[in-house]
């Protein structure tokens, strides 16, 4: 077989998967809805109260310290010196781009995910549970998608947290 009919059939080939993934995606789309988590109420209410703050509280450190005053956030965003404060790098990064954004998003969840992370936190904040990401939707009329948010759920119980909030 020559170097031409090689290149032939790996077109074809090529051509036959190409045409034929868009069938097998098609083929199962209930399996994953199926297995996609519930919405729990206590996250979704955490990130009312997130959203709420970064909206009514315009300067950003006093709405950093509301948000870790009031239980929102898991322990290692909070400043290790002052825990009614969110520590340096959370609030000059991602808490002041959701800060900023907070005003474009609904508590309206469009979608849940659990990711395969089992802990977080290092050290003395860190704890085993399970992390989600609860899929927040833009306002009516805003364009754009829905943005991620983590919310981490302890083992052994407790409050929900939001874990990481940047993609606002």
């Amino acid at each position: 077989m020559n170097r031409f009919a090689h290149r032939l059939i790996l077109r074809r080939l090529v051509l036959a998967l190409g045409m034929a993934a868009p069938l097998a995606a098609v083929a199962y789309p209930s399996v994953a809805a199926a297995e996609e988590p519930q919405v729990n109420e206590g996250a979704v209410s955490k990130i009312k109260q997130f959203l709420e703050i970064c909206e009514s509280t315009p300067e950003l450190t006093e709405a950093g310290k509301k948000v870790a005053s009031a239980g929102l956030v898991h322990k290692s965003k909070l400043d290790p010196n002052d825990s009614g404060q969110l520590n340096s790098d959370s609030l000059r990064f991602s808490f002041k781009k959701a800060h900023g954004a907070a005003k474009l998003y609904q508590v309206k969840i469009t979608r849940v995910v659990e990711t395969k992370t089992t802990g977080v936190g290092f050290g003395k904040t860190a704890e085993k549970g399970k992390l989600f990401k609860y899929f927040v939707a833009k306002k009516d009329g805003v364009d754009g998608r829905p943005a991620p948010v983590q919310i981490f759920f302890a083992d052994g119980g407790g409050e929900p947290v939001l874990y990481d909030w940047g993609s606002f």
